[in-house]
């Protein structure tokens, strides 16, 4: 599970510079081949994985389409639109939400490992994102 939660995270790094990168690209085109990588790459493990869906499994399927398709569209714009170190805090609320709806949904509750691994992401994040705000004032001042 390590290594799943290790491989995703590596894409998503991926996906933001990729996204950045190609910021002034067609919206609609750029989540449309993200969105087909990302078929092509899950297809492969259908062989391997495949339960077939019930009728409610379809309605959350559709509704998990819907909801991610509008994120991934807001996440490409936020950051054509505004510098990554800008962007980079609010998806550390995708840490706390997680949290919360896992306790929620699922009754998963974090423990003390968890709980001290997500605090050490958050905070060298932020930590990451001030300096950058002050080198960037800093060099505002020089110039």
């Amino acid at each position: 599970p390590a290594l799943v939660a290790l491989g995703g995270t590596l894409a998503f790094s991926v996906l933001l510079l990729v996204t950045r990168r190609l910021r002034a690209a067609s919206p609609v085109g750029l989540v449309t081949y993200q969105n087909l990588a990302v078929g092509i790459v899950g297809g492969a493990a259908v062989p391997f994985y495949w339960v077939p869906p019930t009728t409610l499994d379809f309605v959350l399927l559709l509704g998990l389409g819907v909801v991610s398709l509008g994120a991934h569209v807001m996440l490409n714009r936020a950051l054509a639109w505004t510098p990554a170190a800008v962007v980079a805090p609010f998806q550390y609320a995708s840490i706390v939400l997680a949290a919360i709806l896992g306790y929620l949904v699922w009754g998963d509750v974090l423990s003390e490992r968890m709980l001290l691994g997500n605090l050490i992401i958050i905070g060298s994040g932020l930590y990451i994102w001030h300096r950058e705000r002050r080198l960037a004032a800093a060099g505002r001042r020089v110039a």
